[in-house]
This record gives structure tokens, sequence and C-alpha cells, in this order.
């Protein structure tokens, strides 16, 4: 995990990882008021605009918070269903984020910055749900693929942080880079006052 003191920092890495394919995810963690959702809702669908050469009004947001939901939310609930031949099977309902997902493209958004907050306040079945969405050649959920121009950013606080956040689970962390943001302190303060208060 690398330790970011700056957003600009973070963008330089968004600008990489979006030029590649397939794009891993980000996980972003840090303190509370560190800016996080900001950049993630704003600053990155920028770049995800520029790096599909569209304007950023053409790249959708869509926020899902990850906290207060269980696994079964994501994923779909299993019902018992007839299949072509009139056999009893089981299938999942379509999943939330996934008709959310249609809609988008219904209403002609062809890219997508899906933000998955507070995924480290996530308990563990969510986390797994959320593994293949988090796996850029899986792209699923609940069975369910969720088509092409997703860029998936995931926030959470740090366990120090004391808001009730977990660890990610080992596999979702090979899946995605993963940035510490540090947040404000003497010496960052003296950076930006140096850096770009004084000469400008």
């Amino acid at each position: 995990m690398a330790i970011l003191t700056t957003h600009s920092e973070l963008i330089q890495h968004c600008k990489t990882v979006m030029n590649t394919v397939p794009q891993l995810p980000i996980i972003m963690v840090g303190a509370a008021g560190t800016g996080k959702t900001y950049i993630a809702t704003h600053a990155m669908r920028d770049q995800w605009a520029a790096a599909n050469n569209v304007e950023p009004e053409k790249v959708a947001i869509l926020i899902e918070r990850c906290s207060d939901r269980d696994a079964a939310e994501f994923a779909g609930l299993m019902m018992p269903a007839k299949d072509a031949n009139g056999d009893v099977v089981t299938k999942s309902i379509k999943p939330d984020l996934v008709r959310k997902i249609e809609t988008l493209r219904a209403e002609g958004f062809n890219f997508i910055l899906l933000v998955l907050d507070e995924l480290c306040q996530a308990d563990a079945s969510v986390q797994k749900t959320l593994s293949s969405v988090l796996d850029r050649h899986d792209n699923s959920l609940g069975g369910h693929d969720l088509g092409s121009g997703i860029f998936v950013v995931a926030t959470g606080n740090r366990l120090k942080d004391k808001s009730g956040a977990q660890n990610i689970l080992a596999h979702l962390k090979n899946r995605a880079l993963s940035f510490e943001m540090e947040g404000y302190s003497d010496r960052t303060v003296e950076a930006w006052i140096r850096d770009y208060a004084e000469p400008n």
C-alpha cells in the first residue's frame, strides 16, 4: 500500500491505471476528512472521462454505500424458478446494483465511475460478494455481467481510525491498487505553504 500525502499524487497514479487494460480498481483508505469520497466523485470522474475521450458529463457516478448493507442485498436473493424444461432451479434475483447500472446505460451513459463507499466498514460476507466486481477480469455481480466502461473505486477508513473498519480481505487487495491518504500534518501543511502558498 502506497502512502500518499496529496490528492495530486493519487491523480497521477489514476492517469496511469486508467490507461491500462484492464483498469485495476483503486482502494483509498484514510482518516475521516482526507477527501477520499470527494476525490473519487470529482477528480477521478474527470480522469475517467479523459481516458475515454469524452466530456466529464458523459461519465455517470454511481455511489454504493457498503457499510450498512448485507451480502444478499448486493448479490440478489436466491429464489426457486422453472427453467425452459419446466424443472425447478434456483436463480438469483437481479441485484439492485445491476439494475442501477442498466438504468444508467438506458440513459445513455457508456462510462460509469462506480464508488464502493466505506468498503472497509463492510463485513466479510459483503466483501466476498463484491470480490467479483473488484476483479476486472470477472466484472460481474451475482452472476450478472456489469458490462464495459466501468471504473471501480473503493473507499474506507483504517483500523486505527476506530470507525468500525475491518481489514480488507487479502484476495481483494490482490485485485486492486491500495493507497493510504495521509491527511494533514505539520509536515504537509508546511510543504503546502512552501511549495504553493508562498510562490503564489
